[in-house]
C-alpha cells in the first residue's frame, strides 16, 4: 500500500496565556505553535481535547486545554516528565518518589493524585537490551547496538526502539521479523499502528542544529515529512484520530500540524 502524506496548517487555538511564555499565538512553516515557554513532550489526551506537557529537562508536568487555550500544572517537580503519560481513563499517569520508594501514581481530572497500580510493561528496556514478555518468558529482541526507548504499537502486534548507532527499528512479533528504518530517535506509532513518525537531528559534535520529522509506512521506506531550517522539530505524537502530530523545538515551543494520509 502505498501512501501519500500532505501537511496543511493545523489552526487549533486562537491564543494562550502560559506562565513564563513569551508572546501567544505565533505562525510556524507548515504548522501552528500552540505554547511558548519551556515546554516539551507534548502528548494528546485519549479525547484529543488536551495536551500533555512537561518543562524543560523533564522537570514538572501540566496540560494544554486546547477548545480553552488554558494550561494547568499539576505538579513542579524534577524528573516526573520523563515517564508522565495519559492513561486509558484521561487520567495522568507518572512515577515518583514517595517515602522512600518509587511509586505509580495517577493524578484524577479533579487534580486528586493517589498511588496506583499498573501492569508489569509487555516490553521494556534493561542493560541496553529490548525485551518482550511472552506467555513462554521473557525474549531478547535485537543485537549488535546499545538499545533503548521501546514502544509497543497500539495493536500489540510490533515493537518501535533505537539503537545508539543504528537508528529507528521495528519488530514484527508474530514473525520475529525486524526491520531497520534507518536513522532517526523518538519513533511515535500512529493509532492504527501502520505508521511511525520519528525525528532524524543533526548535531556539530556538542549540539543539536537541525531536525526534521519523518514518517515510516509499513511497506515503504521512510520519508520526510517536515524540512525547515528555522525549526527544530522533535518528540511528535499524534492524535488520537490519526489526523495531527504534535512536537517541541526544542527550545520551548510546543507545535501541531496535520498529517493528511491518502491512500
Amino acid at each position: 500500500m502505498r501512501l501519500h502524506i500532505a501537511l496543511t496548517t493545523a489552526l487549533l487555538l486562537a491564543g494562550l496565556s502560559l506562565p513564563g511564555a513569551k508572546g501567544a499565538f505565533a505562525q510556524g512553516p507548515g504548522a501552528t505553535r500552540v505554547a511558548k515557554g519551556s515546554f516539551m513532550a507534548p502528548q494528546f489526551s485519549p479525547d484529543g481535547t488536551r495536551l500533555l506537557v512537561t518543562g524543560e529537562r523533564l522537570h514538572g508536568v501540566g496540560e494544554i486545554a486546547i477548545a480553552t487555550g488554558t494550561v494547568r500544572w499539576h505538579l513542579d517537580e524534577a524528573g516526573i516528565g520523563v515517564h508522565s503519560h495519559y492513561r486509558s481513563d484521561g487520567s495522568v499517569g507518572f512515577r515518583a518518589k514517595r517515602a522512600g520508594k518509587i511509586r505509580h501514581l495517577r493524578i484524577g481530572t479533579d487534580g486528586t493524585i493517589e498511588e496506583t497500580q499498573e501492569p508489569a510493561a509487555r516490553v521494556f528496556a534493561k542493560n541496553d537490551r529490548i525485551y518482550l514478555r511472552t506467555d513462554s518468558g521473557v525474549t531478547n529482541v535485537g543485537t549488535g547496538d546499545r538499545f533503548f526507548a521501546p514502544k509497543l504499537s497500539p495493536d500489540e502486534s510490533k515493537i518501535a526502539f533505537t539503537g545508539l548507532a543504528t537508528g529507528v527499528h521495528v519488530y514484527d512479533i508474530a514473525s520475529k521479523t525486524l526491520i531497520r528504518v534507518g536513522s532517526g530517535t523518538a519513533p511515535a506509532w500512529s493509532p492504527d499502528s501502520k505508521s511511525l513518525a520519528f525525528e532524524r537531528t543533526e548535531d556539530d559534535g556538542h549540539n543539536i542544529v537541525g531536525s526534521d520529522l519523518w514518517i515510516w509506512n509499513e511497506g515503504s521506506a521512510a520519508r520526510e515529512l517536515t524540512h525547515t531550517q528555522s525549526l527544530l522539530e522533535r518528540r511528535p505524537t499524534w492524535s488520537p484520530d490519526g489526523s495531527k502530530l504534535a512536537f517541541d523545538d526544542d527550545r520551548g515551543s510546543i507545535y501541531v500540524t496535520t498529517v493528511t494520509v491518502r491512500k
